[in-house]
């Protein structure tokens, strides 16, 4: 516990975090080959989500949690996980088709399925809306991270927060090439002015090598990967991104017959130097969504 309080509230790295606005213009490639390259890319995308649509659609973690650890065969977290995929939220009526243009015609418009059926997107009810707010299990996560781990087996059997179990079975069933977990992470209504409170970086995906890995294994709460330090690492944010903007990084990539995952794209929440004391406080969403393809 003491550990995870100085790694996320005392703990710092300086390091240099460039920008990728300018990073993507200069790349001179589409949406979907610099996601293909990077593991992230910037989309412009008004959504029709109001401020107490998003709230509505959040995510209680903290009765997740409470369930994962209750001793009643698992009951409760299954009824959280149903609720998860199957709520009748503005996320699932509105966001979800949102997320699956963009997912489908702009990130991996390069992806054409097996057999060139196309890309089948698994949306769910519900994301995690995050703010500034001393409840750690909602505010920015101010520290490197990714939240699964390399071996598929391992990410379906032991994360108990995302519905990994029934989307591996669509994987097999449809004998899928590729298993990815995206997030859309984006800052939300209520905020009207551009985001410099705790705004989110990423890391490079082709700077990480397989000695660049920890995992850490946190018993029932599954296992995740952190992360060493390497001078080779390049770090980039969006500034002053809107409302009207989404972020899509990849969290876990499993190609069939590759023993482990392609390297995730790890991020942090960190202090923005452009933020002075009239900031506005970050609202956030973000939304992890199933593809096969």
């Amino acid at each position: 516990f003491f550990k995870t309080i100085y790694a996320l509230y005392f703990r710092s790295v300086q390091t240099t975090i460039y920008d990728a606005r300018e990073f993507e213009k200069q790349s001179g490639l589409s949406k979907a080959d610099f996601f293909d390259k990077y593991g992230f890319v910037l989309v412009n995308a008004k959504s029709d989500m109001t401020a107490k649509g998003w709230e509505e659609s959040d995510r209680n973690l903290n009765e997740l949690i409470g369930a994962v650890n209750a001793n009643d065969g698992d009951k409760k977290r299954k009824e959280i996980m149903n609720d998860f995929r199957n709520a009748d939220t503005p996320v699932k009526r509105i966001y979800a088709k949102e997320a699956e243009h963009i997912i489908k015609n702009i990130v991996l418009a390069n992806h054409k399925g097996k057999d060139n059926n196309g890309v089948t997107v698994m949306p769910p009810a519900r994301g995690i809306r995050r703010y500034i707010t001393k409840n750690p299990n909602k505010a920015p996560a101010r520290q490197v991270h990714n939240d699964y781990g390399l071996n598929f087996d391992d990410v379906v059997d032991r994360n108990p927060f995302f519905d990994f179990e029934s989307q591996k079975a669509k994987y097999e069933e449809t004998n899928s090439n590729e298993y990815m977990l995206v997030n859309l992470w984006r800052p939300i209504k209520p905020m009207s002015t551009p985001l410099r409170s705790q705004p989110l970086c990423f890391l490079d995906a082709s700077t990480l090598s397989k000695d660049d890995f920890v995992s850490v294994d946190s018993l029932s709460l599954g296992v995740v990967t952190a992360l060493k330090e390497n001078p080779n690492h390049k770090f980039y944010y969006y500034p002053d991104m809107t409302v009207d903007e989404v972020v899509v990084f990849k969290q876990f990539h499993k190609v069939r017959n590759e023993t482990l995952a392609r390297m995730p794209v790890f991020h942090t929440a960190f202090a923005d130097p452009a933020a002075d004391k009239n900031t506005e406080g970050r609202v956030s969403f973000e939304y992890r969504v199933g593809v096969l393809a």
